[in-house]
């Protein structure tokens, strides 16, 4: 009798994959005399946030959220919208109480997107934490922030690499765009688009973990912001090896841009600090208070 082994059905990538949830959130900014408030939210799951805070060393009225995640990370298809509005002559600072873990796909693709208006006259900070690419993560992100007259933004983007399993094996796909427009009565004109589309076949052979930009979008005097953001730059990459920083500015569209690579994650993470507290005060003068995480 000859034996006769079994034979192997074909294994499906997507069999397992978790089932992608579709969920919306919104926030909602005002003022009123000079404190910003919290006027209205859709927050679902895996949605959290916390009560505004007011900070001190931070500008008075200024109102600093944090946003959390209930669900452990984004899974599968997950497709994750946020819009914010920040309403005329707010001041406000968004950010995430920890990095957000991009799970592996599993077949399918992770979706994420955030829209940010700021209407005339207001200020808006939108610093996440970065997000944390496990092995076989496949990633397409975008970002719209648009800007009224005299409206001001900065905001930061980052991704890093983990393997904590030490498997060998890095993210699938990366896919970001970020796009900045000025809005008036007669349109919405794009001013900057920031895109990137990369594997983590490429971020291995560069020997990559970490990759960041940050927009700072309505300066009053471009050119000044880009110098002091290029002399914080260089003061940086010198005291943290490894860290590479680039700075350039769009003078006649009111834009500087930073964009950020380094191989270690504890590092990078630390200058982000420094950079994006020299963002606020190229931008509106003023101090940035510490941010308890």
């Amino acid at each position: 009798m000859t034996f006769q082994p079994p034979k192997m059905a074909r294994v499906d990538p997507s069999a397992d994959r978790i089932k992608g949830r579709k969920i919306e959130a919104y926030l909602q900014f005002s003022r009123t005399g000079k404190r910003t408030y919290l006027r209205g939210q859709h927050t679902p799951h895996p949605f959290h946030i916390t009560r505004p805070f007011y900070l001190p060393g931070d500008p008075d009225g200024l109102a600093t959220l944090y946003l959390q995640s209930s669900s452990g990370g984004l899974y599968g298809d997950d497709n994750l919208t946020l819009s914010i509005e920040a309403q005329s002559d707010t001041q406000t600072h968004v950010t995430t109480q920890a990095s957000s873990v991009v799970h592996a796909a599993r077949g399918g693709c992770t979706h994420q997107k955030g829209s940010i208006k700021v209407a005339e006259g207001g200020y808006i900070e939108y610093f996440p934490e970065p997000m944390i690419l496990f092995p076989e993560a496949v990633q397409d992100s975008k970002l719209t922030v648009t800007l009224s007259e005299r409206a001001k933004a900065v905001f930061s983007d980052s991704y890093i690499v983990h393997d904590p399993a030490s498997s060998g094996t890095v993210f699938d796909r990366l896919n970001n765009c970020i796009t900045i427009s000025t809005s008036s009565k007669e349109q919405i004109a794009p001013q900057l688009i920031d895109s990137m589309a990369t594997t983590g076949e490429i971020w291995r052979s560069m020997e990559l973990c970490c990759i960041s930009t940050i927009h700072l979008s309505g300066c009053d005097n471009p050119e000044a912001a880009r110098e002091a953001m290029q002399q914080v730059a260089d003061n940086v990459s010198a005291t943290v090896p490894g860290f590479y920083v680039g700075v350039d500015a769009l003078v006649d569209r009111s834009i500087v841009s930073l964009r950020m690579i380094s191989a270690d994650g504890a590092t990078h993470t630390a200058a982000m600090r420094v950079l994006t507290a020299a963002a606020r005060m190229a931008l509106i003068g003023a101090p940035i208070a510490e941010h308890p995480k």
